[in-house]
């Protein structure tokens, strides 16, 4: 199937991502930048820390194991977004633009969930590490307060704590939008009086 462009008419679809225009690092998705953030910020083992929802759900861990869940909830975009034509150095091709707001529920298991759900909020606070969100073009916004809702599991009562962050991300999508180098032609007009004016015009785009 072939690409429409600005030129063709048509729906236009995005271009593949390029790598000046990806929105996180390393080509990982919104779900794998949030899960790398926090394990880093809980400390936990990467298997430990896990998203919701999985299609194949592994194994719950032992009662007296730290772990943790997360998932997204409604993500709320700009209801207006924004068309880049032009290029520049921190746009290298034409692009669409919007931020949308994310919210990240973050269900912390085990003896320790208490503290560790403490960690992960505190952990937010700090520069250094709001740092490897603003180069992803992540912002945290805020949190709501802590809540204690115990798992029960197996006949037996599963500690945990909960609590929701926001996240606002910047989207960008390339999309074949096209600016003219030049134009011609003539514009055909009558006045009140009948009189047929032809207006011959020529424009090229500036160096």
């Amino acid at each position: 199937m072939s690409q429409h462009t600005t030129a063709t008419g048509g729906i236009l679809i995005p271009a593949p991502k390029t790598p000046e225009l990806n929105t996180t690092p390393a080509g990982l998705t919104f779900v794998q930048f949030v899960q790398q953030l926090l394990v880093g910020l809980s400390t936990f083992p990467g298997n430990l820390v896990r998203p919701e929802w999985q299609r194949e759900p592994a194994k719950q861990p032992d009662i007296n194991t730290d772990w943790l869940a997360f998932g997204l909830g409604q993500a709320q975009a700009d209801f207006n977004s924004y068309i880049a034509i032009e290029t520049a150095e921190d746009l290298p091709a034409p692009s669409l633009q919007r931020k949308e707001l994310v919210p990240v529920s973050i269900s912390v298991y085990g003896p320790n969930a208490y503290d560790n759900i403490g960690l992960i909020r505190d952990g937010f606070q700090l520069t250094q590490n709001l740092a490897s969100l603003r180069q992803a073009n992540i912002g945290f916004i805020g949190d709501a307060p802590a809540i204690h809702v115990p798992d029960f599991f197996n006949e037996r009562w599963y500690d945990r704590w909960r609590m929701e962050i926001q996240l606002s991300r910047v989207v960008k999508r390339v999309y074949p939008l096209l600016s003219f180098v030049s134009a011609q032609g003539t514009i055909y007009t009558q006045t009140a009086a009948d009189q047929n004016y032809e207006l011959p015009f020529a424009a090229e785009e500036e160096a």
